[in-house]
């Protein structure tokens, strides 16, 4: 029996000892009277299972009720839970970090045409620069140097 399956005994069944699974009853009972984390999460647990029982057979909180108390109250969690998302936290930090280091650099959005040699488009026969089919034979007539591919 450890801690963290104690707590969760606890957080799952309440105080009542009857209530837990039979075969860990009395190894939470036993680290409860050893370990004074378990012993203080079995108290407050107590105190919880009595608010809801006196809610539950009065139908209203009972006098001793404070909404301010439960305010306060941090939950139950354990040392080991809480390493545990720490752990979870670095991890997906590390796994961001190398995400981000191994990806590579955009390219440009626009190509450094500088260094190339300018490219004269075949025109229509007989068009007019700026008609229609002038925008046609500079979009559809292959390039010189897509000729030579071609």
């Amino acid at each position: 029996m450890n801690i963290d399956r104690a707590h969760d005994i606890i957080a799952a069944y309440g105080a009542d000892a009857r209530r837990w699974p039979d075969a860990e009853r009395a190894d939470v009972l036993a680290l409860a009277a050893q370990d004074g984390v378990v012993a203080k999460a079995l108290a407050e647990t107590r105190i919880m299972d009595t608010l809801l029982a006196d809610w539950a057979n009065a139908g209203v909180p009972a006098p001793a009720f404070d909404p301010a108390t439960l305010e306060r109250r941090r939950p139950i969690v354990s040392p080991v839970s809480r390493r545990r998302w720490l752990a979870g936290g670095v991890l997906a930090l590390a796994t961001t970090a190398v995400v981000v280091v191994m990806t590579p650099a955009p390219l440009p959005l626009t190509p450094d045409i500088s260094s190339h040699s300018p490219v004269r488009s075949a025109t229509a026969e007989g068009s007019v620069p700026g008609s229609d089919a002038d925008a046609f034979a500079r979009v559809f007539t292959p390039t010189v140097d897509e000729d030579e591919l071609i």
